[in-house]
């Protein structure tokens, strides 16, 4: 007699998009809100960040990961400029942008997904190790003086 294969629940095989999955883990495509102009207008807002007649276009994103948003934008003139913004409350904050943007709140605060994308593969914070005990002394007997016995009574 053969098995039957259970078949996948009926919400499918748990993925990014299943409430099983942990929302951070992956950062994927905002599904609309916020749009790379309003991350380019948040940023736009910041004093002497940009300028407003900088040529700015978006090159990747945003992606959100757990009310979080990671964005690469183009500005014509200079290095690709990373941005990190987050919503709270249903406010959009800018959290940092510039070349690294790897800083001590996205790595403690901010989602796995987001951590990976500005920080690389060192985003997550490390993992403390065991103390390393040190080595004790060689318990060897020192040398003794040429004939002579550590226990000889001369």
């Amino acid at each position: 007699m053969s098995a039957t294969p259970t078949p996948p629940p009926a919400g499918g095989l748990p993925g990014p998009n299943s409430p099983s999955a942990d929302p951070g883990l992956v950062a994927v495509a905002c599904p609309g809100d916020p749009s790379a102009q309003r991350i380019i207008s948040l940023v736009r807002g910041r004093g002497g960040l940009l300028s407003q007649n900088a040529k700015v276009s978006a090159r990747s994103g945003p992606l959100c990961a757990a009310g979080w948003q990671f964005t690469i934008l183009d500005v014509t003139g200079y290095e690709p400029l990373q941005v990190v913004t987050r919503k709270q409350s249903g406010t959009l904050r800018l959290v940092t942008a510039g070349t690294d943007v790897c800083t001590a709140e996205v790595r403690v605060a901010g989602p796995a997904g987001i951590q990976t994308l500005a920080c690389g593969s060192d985003g997550a914070l490390p993992v403390p190790s065991s103390p390393t005990l040190p080595t004790p002394f060689a318990t060897t007997p020192s040398p003794t003086p040429s004939g002579s016995s550590p226990t000889s009574n001369a």
